[in-house]
């Protein structure tokens, strides 16, 4: 699903039960050749199309996939907007799914990074900022970590957003990359 400008803000309901992306307005409109996108010629290979095909978590991944999830869920209750079985199961489903391929890294923290991009963010919309400070010093910590710089720092901006001249209240701007 996605969530920009024009639409409504997702219920919680909503964002359990799907994965949001909320995109970061650009810094440019990119420009493209003759009114037509530009798209790589070359075709994607069988070997990696199998390795992104890749389904399932090895059981030290699984293991360590499962912990990040319960350290996410205890530092989502500390924010006071704890998570279920439900999307705690689709975090760990989706970690399984993640591709693995040439330069993604750890595709577990890198699930793990989306997860909180597109599952966790939308639900802190309304908190105090003063109030949550630590917390969300924790979940850019958690981000960078992960290997999500921009996302590290796109949890700032909305930090900063709501803390110089906003309402004081987390509104999750999206990420940039």
């Amino acid at each position: 699903m996605n969530e920009d400008e024009s639409t409504q803000s997702l219920s919680d309901k909503v964002v359990d039960r799907a994965n949001v992306m909320r995109f970061g307005a650009p810094k440019q409109i990119a420009k493209t050749k003759g009114g037509e996108s530009q798209m790589p010629e070359e075709a994607l290979s069988r070997a990696v199309w199998e390795k992104w095909c890749a389904r399932g978590l090895q059981p030290t991944d699984q293991n360590r996939a499962e912990g990040r999830v319960n350290d996410m869920l205890a530092l989502m209750q500390d924010f006071g907007k704890p998570f279920g079985h439900r999307l705690g199961r689709a975090i760990l489903a989706y970690a399984g799914a993640y591709p693995e391929a040439e330069g993604v890294g750890d595709r577990v923290n890198m699930a793990l990074a989306d997860q909180i991009e597109m599952r966790l963010l939308p639900k802190l919309r309304g908190v105090d900022v003063e109030d949550r400070n630590q917390q969300f010093d924790e979940l850019k910590r958690k981000a960078a970590d992960f290997g999500d710089d921009a996302l590290a720092d796109a949890i700032q901006a909305s930090v900063d957003a709501a803390t110089n001249g906003g309402t004081g209240q987390f509104v999750w701007k999206g990420v940039v990359r």
